[in-house]
């Protein structure tokens, strides 16, 4: 029988016939040998969905929970999480909406538990992963995961904000306090919660801005202050309610001052102060806030996924990419009729006549890798793929970035990367898991036997 499914699967994975309905089949065990288990470890996990329900794979294509869930969502993705739903017991299928009965946090070491009774609208971890922040209907509430229980929830005498790994937000009788883990107010308490950076917090009574560790302790203090950023090297940025820009050190002296600015964003060792609402004029300053001088820096500016900055001079046609001081790391002469470069790791993306494609660039040379035939390319996935797709069919394709090679042509309906050796692929025939060859691990044939 298996012979037979195998011979039926590849007919199909070359057949142009359209087919319907959904039954399940794996490979037969010969072909999960392709597999390298040694690329990552073996607790995370896949959805797959069977007869309305959602269960899990590991990475050998193994089932390690069983299709029991009516809804998933991949909160937390890049650490294996998922929120899952269970429906109520009196569900009638054919209404609109699909009412939640439970709901459960699937863990990458395949533990499901138990979160609430009821549907939460909100996850959000704290970096360690110990504790969640989740909202149903109308309260906020943390999740302990390591004892598996409730830790606290909103009442009717204070409200829960956020949560981080040793502390967290509270408001009470209207204001704002820093509570830890073993329910004490560690923090006078303030008009506003400004927010949340590198370890840093940021509260407000009236117009003084206030700087605050982990542990409730005051770090600084600025009287006129709107927003502001952590401290780098002992310095930080403070807009203040004039709109003036300052970079103070942890004695209050003052090192670079603008005036009317927008916004101000760190990137890596170097910084991006906005005067104007467009969305790409920036100015390039030092961690002291002093203005970034050099020819290479003349240009619109463009923020690029793992490299902090680029330009893009129209006049010259330069394409430079600047590394994490704010000095050259390369630049590129961008061929006549091409427009709106970007970076994708060491490839460029090219767009002409509104389609873009993937090339190299030496010199004033273009050698294309995908050509420009696409209205989107994705950031990187697992930092080494992209996926593109066409206008008129939206269909799906994915490029290795690391290995300059095409994986899957766009031909599909959706393509999602789970992990470099397990790549989620839909067709209108089958759906299923596939490694970085294109070899499959696990597949759905949309068709009844």
């Amino acid at each position: 029988m298996k012979k037979f499914i195998s011979i039926i699967l590849m007919i199909l994975l070359n057949s142009s016939t359209t087919v319907f309905a959904s039954s399940f089949y794996t490979l037969p065990e010969v072909n999960r040998e392709i597999i390298d288990t040694n690329l990552q470890d073996d607790n995370i996990l896949y959805p797959i969905k069977i007869n309305g329900k959602y269960g899990f794979l590991d990475i050998n294509g193994l089932q390690v929970i069983k299709p029991k869930f009516i809804e998933i969502n991949r909160y937390g993705m890049d650490y294996g999480y998922y929120i899952a739903y269970t429906s109520d017991k009196k569900y009638i299928p054919n209404k609109s909406s699909i009412p939640i009965n439970e709901t459960y946090l699937i863990c990458p070491n395949n533990k499901v538990i138990k979160i609430s009774d009821e549907k939460i609208y909100e996850v959000n971890f704290t970096e360690n992963k110990r504790y969640m922040v989740t909202k149903n209907k109308n309260i906020r509430f943390i999740f302990d995961l390591e004892t598996e229980k409730l830790f606290d929830k909103s009442t009717d005498s204070y409200e829960i904000i956020d949560a981080f790994d040793n502390c967290y937000i509270i408001k009470a009788s209207q204001l704002y306090y820093i509570k830890d883990y073993n329910n004490n107010i560690i923090s006078p308490g303030f008009e506003s919660f400004e927010g949340h950076t590198d370890g840093t917090f940021f509260f407000k009574n009236a117009s003084t801005l206030y700087f605050l560790d982990e542990k409730g302790k005051q770090i600084l203090y600025y009287k006129n202050g709107k927003s502001a950023l952590p401290f780098y090297k002992d310095v930080t940025a403070i807009i203040d309610n004039d709109s003036n820009l300052l970079f103070i050190n942890k004695n209050k002296k003052i090192l670079n001052q603008y005036s009317n600015i927008l916004s101000i964003k760190r990137m890596d060792n170097t910084y991006l102060m906005k005067t104007n609402d467009n969305y790409e004029d920036y100015t390039i300053l030092n961690f002291d806030g002093s203005k970034k001088t050099g020819d290479h820096l003349d240009g619109r500016i463009i923020l690029n996924e793992k490299d902090p900055i680029a330009i893009y001079n129209e006049k010259t046609s330069l394409f430079t990419v600047l590394n994490e001081d704010g000095d050259v790391k390369n630049f590129y002469k961008i061929p006549e009729g091409y427009l709106n470069p970007s970076l994708i790791e060491d490839l460029i993306k090219l767009g002409k006549n509104g389609l873009y494609g993937l090339c190299k660039v030496e010199d004033d040379e273009v050698e294309w890798l995908i050509e420009p035939e696409y209205v989107y390319f994705s950031e990187l996935a697992d930092e080494q793929f992209v996926t593109f797709y066409s206008g008129v069919t939206k269909n799906f394709g994915l490029y290795d970035v690391l290995n300059k090679k095409l994986i899957l042509d766009a031909k599909y309906k959706a393509i999602q990367v789970y992990d470099t050796n397990m790549i989620y692929v839909q067709s209108a025939y089958y759906s299923g898991y596939m490694d970085s060859n294109g070899q499959f691990i696990y597949v759905q044939l949309n068709f009844n036997l």
